[in-house]
This record gives C-alpha cells, structure tokens and sequence, in this order.
C-alpha cells in the first residue's frame, strides 16, 4: 500500500518535472540556388530562433510543380505575426497560403 501511495506521488511530480520547450511560429523568406523564392513556415524553440537561418540551409521545399527545392539563402525570418521588412518578402506573404 505504501509503495502505490509513492508511486502515485511521484509519477506525477516526474512528469511535470520534464520542462516543455516554449516555441515561436516563425516564417522566412527563403531562396534556392536557382533564385526561386518561397516563404518558409517553422516552429522553433524560443532559445534557437538566433540559429534558425543557419539551420534552415539545405531544406528543401516545394513551389508549385517543383518538388524538393533547396534552400541556399534565407534572406529574412520573422515570427509569424509580423511583417518582413523585405519588399519582395511582403508581396510573397500576402499571396502565400497558410
């Protein structure tokens, strides 16, 4: 009885006591080496959003019928509630579907 009293106890405290990484709704504007340029949608930790462009070089995203497209550039990223202060990545923006 004792020991099911324990674990009640601390199976909750262990779990709660694992920290839940916060993370932010980022977008970048992000071009391959054949200059075609998208906007990119990623959820990144909080603490790693300073790295995020240098993590993104060599994903791959698609635009229209082209498939598997690799991002060499990531001109700018943004949360994802805020405006890019690129021109070009404003227009993208407003016609990119999310």
């Amino acid at each position: 009885m004792n020991i099911l009293k324990i674990l009640v106890v601390a199976i909750p405290a262990f779990a709660f006591n694992v920290e839940a990484k916060e993370k932010q709704e980022m977008k970048c504007y992000v071009k391959d080496s054949s200059g075609i340029d998208n906007i990119y949608f990623v959820n990144a930790p909080k603490d790693k959003i300073n790295a995020l462009p240098k993590k993104l070089i060599g994903k791959t995203f698609d635009k229209g019928n082209i498939k598997k497209r690799r991002i060499s550039e990531v001109v700018e990223c943004v949360k994802a509630s805020e405006l890019f202060s690129d021109v070009i990545a404003r227009q993208l923006d407003s016609v990119t579907v999310r």
